[in-house]
């Protein structure tokens, strides 16, 4: 049992969690005794209300800003690979778009460009590394088929290597 600090009744300490699981110090009945007079002062003065509420805003722009920063990583986090598909297949979809873009981004200055692909290979140097290790394979691959296709021309590859039917 709590007390509420407004009627100084006791109740069930359920009625005191709040919205977001927040501890609240008064009962369900004070809290709506509360609410009630808000509402009815925000109704007969909505200039002071409205000039209270935008001197509020102005001070808290800060700590509102963080606030929705940090929602705003939290959900990322918590739904990152749904968001992620989604993006992946919107570029897909517009990729003449989004190529344009990038062109229009570095056309004026293209040392922005050098020096965004530098910053990115810095970043991810252990991920460049393994995708040009995957390419020089592929390319070997793709060389060695070209010089077997220059030395049995007209035939392919799988004939010459012996995997056709």
């Amino acid at each position: 049992m709590k007390t509420c600090t407004r009627c100084k009744k006791p109740y069930p300490d359920e009625l005191f969690i709040g919205a977001r699981g927040g501890e609240v110090k008064t009962c369900p009945y004070c809290r709506e005794k509360i609410n009630r007079y808000g509402r009815a002062w925000r109704n007969a003065n909505p200039d002071k209300h409205k000039e209270y509420a935008k001197r509020y805003k102005e001070e808290n722009k800060q700590r509102d800003l963080q606030q929705r920063r940090e929602a705003q990583r939290r959900y990322y986090k918590k739904h990152r690979e749904r968001i992620r598909a989604k993006e992946n297949k919107k570029r897909h979809d517009n990729i003449e778009a989004v190529r344009k873009i990038d062109r229009d981004r570095y056309a004026g200055d293209p040392s922005k460009k050098i020096a965004s692909v530098k910053r990115y290979y810095n970043l991810n140097a252990e991920k460049v590394a393994e995708r040009n290790r995957r390419r020089r394979e592929e390319n070997r691959k793709f060389q060695a088929n070209a010089d077997m296709e220059s030395l049995f021309p007209g035939m392919l590859i799988t004939q010459i290597v012996g995997k056709a039917k």
